[in-house]
């Protein structure tokens, strides 16, 4: 499974779209219209503060059921949160 935004200044979106099609069964989520790099939220290690939210709720939802259920999505365009 592969997450992107669509309008990410440091990884291009072709990039993403490139190695959906050369790896067979991957799926791409797109966070899309949302500037910036990251799209789940990161956090500091041992609980420092300065924590830098997630882009999107959706590609977040989808990226926690499928590394908990092992749910493979199908392609899917999230709305930046």
């Amino acid at each position: 499974m592969l997450i992107s935004n669509e309008k990410d200044p440091v990884t291009p979106i072709s990039g993403a779209r490139a190695v959906r099609t050369t790896i067979p069964n991957s799926r791409l989520i797109t966070v899309v219209r949302k500037p910036g790099h990251l799209v789940l939220p990161q956090t500091k290690p041992k609980g420092l503060p300065g924590s830098i939210p997630g882009t999107s709720s959706c590609a977040r939802a989808i990226t926690v059921d499928y590394l908990v259920h092992g749910r493979l999505p199908e392609d899917t365009a999230c709305q930046p949160s």
